[in-house]
């Protein structure tokens, strides 16, 4: 009888060890897990940080990397380069950066920044030569637009219908530069205010994939002359509560307007991609304020 308590006195001691150890291999494995999966997301952020580093490198150099002309031609090679740890047995992050005309499609250009009510973005619609002088014609003067109109096209669809002012820089035929200024508004109320021209169209139209909610045809010929050459045409959102998109297309190509650079970085298991634009140099904004003003402008 004392055998058999005893036996199951052993018994119980056995299980509550058993019991007791189970218990502590789980606190220990939960502390292990939690332990591996610490420093794996902190490899992984460590690692995600290091890929972004190094496509910020890839478009800072990228962006400074190739002419004009090559740009244009598209004979401009991506950018490899690779950053190996200090002992030089291992790599550390590496990018490719790649770079093309922006826009890619030569007779639609989507203005790639957001305009407040006020803001301006530019559309140029002629090219620099290495000489760093506007200029139309000859070898290496790049594209310039040849043609007698363009759309223009603005607002988000489904917003609130801004209006935009259009100042034209051109040469005229007596080689002296001057601007022209004209509105365009899709609200009637509005223009009977502000003597804006009626637009052609107030439904969504696409650039390019981009859709918008009004467009206007800018007769050049009309607005400039047709023995006139046009230089850049900047374009103002007005009247705007939210920031407004604007693109223009035609059938003829328009001049290059700068540069896109895709970046990706890798460092370990992250990739991280960066896309930048580097656009044509824009005029001072004391610019909108002299094509408003009376009087022309001098060279």
């Amino acid at each position: 009888m004392e055998s058999t308590m005893q036996k199951n006195n052993s018994g119980q001691v056995l299980l509550l060890v058993l019991l007791a150890m189970a218990a502590v291999a789980t606190m220990a494995l939960s502390v292990v897990s939690r332990s591996i999966t610490g420093v794996t997301v902190s490899t992984r952020d460590e690692e995600s940080l290091r890929a972004f580093s190094a496509a910020e490198a890839g478009v800072e150099q990228a962006l400074v990397t190739g002419t004009q002309q090559g740009i244009i031609d598209g004979s401009v090679d991506p950018i490899v380069q690779t950053f190996p740890a200090a002992d030089g047995t291992s790599l550390v992050s590496s990018f490719t950066a790649n770079i093309e005309r922006y826009p890619p499609n030569a007779s639609q250009f989507n203005y790639p920044f957001e305009l407040e009510s006020g803001e301006s973005g530019s559309v140029w619609l002629a090219t620099k030569s290495g000489s760093e002088v506007l200029d139309c014609s000859g070898p290496g003067s790049g594209e310039c637009f040849s043609g007698a109109s363009l759309n223009l096209c603005w607002g988000k669809v489904g917003s609130d219908l801004s209006a935009v002012m259009v100042n034209i820089l051109y040469k005229d035929a007596t080689d002296q530069y001057a601007t022209r200024p004209v509105g365009y508004d899709p609200d009637p109320s509005r223009r009977s205010t502000n003597n804006f021209l009626a637009t052609g169209s107030a439904t969504a139209i696409d650039i390019d994939g981009q859709a918008y909610a009004a467009c206007a045809n800018l007769n050049l010929d009309a607005l400039i002359g047709a023995s006139s050459t046009p230089i850049l045409m900047r374009v103002t959102s007005l009247y705007n509560t939210v920031p407004q998109i604007f693109g223009v297309s035609a059938s003829s190509n328009l001049p290059i307007q700068g540069r896109k650079v895709s970046s990706t970085g890798v460092s370990g298991d992250s990739s991280r991609k960066i896309d930048a634009f580097l656009l044509n140099p824009e005029v001072p904004f004391i610019f909108d304020a002299a094509v408003y003003s009376e009087g022309g402008l001098t060279k």
